[in-house]
């Protein structure tokens, strides 16, 4: 439930308006690495395959939170908890 909140918050972010482009593209290259098929480690080495994409999961969520504008994640995290 927590990792849907977080993914909606991200898609918040990324088409607000307000987002700077930088982190816009962040977060469309994270995602991109998580989604395609290209890995630095494969994903076919199971457990150590798939521990760089959730790792990188965790360093994306967090860089793309760090650099949101205060003011711009106060009002997407109060309009979430509206609805």
């Amino acid at each position: 439930m927590i990792i849907i909140r977080r993914l909606q918050l991200l898609w918040a972010v990324f088409k607000h308006k307000k987002t700077p482009w930088v982190l816009r593209l962040l977060l469309i290259m994270g995602f991109a690495y998580i989604l395609l098929p290209f890995d630095l480690i494969p994903d076919n080495l199971l457990i150590v395959g798939w521990m760089d994409d959730l790792a990188l999961a965790i360093v994306l969520v967090a860089v793309a939170l760090k650099f949101t504008p205060e003011d711009l994640l106060e009002r997407l995290v109060n309009k979430g908890k509206d609805s």
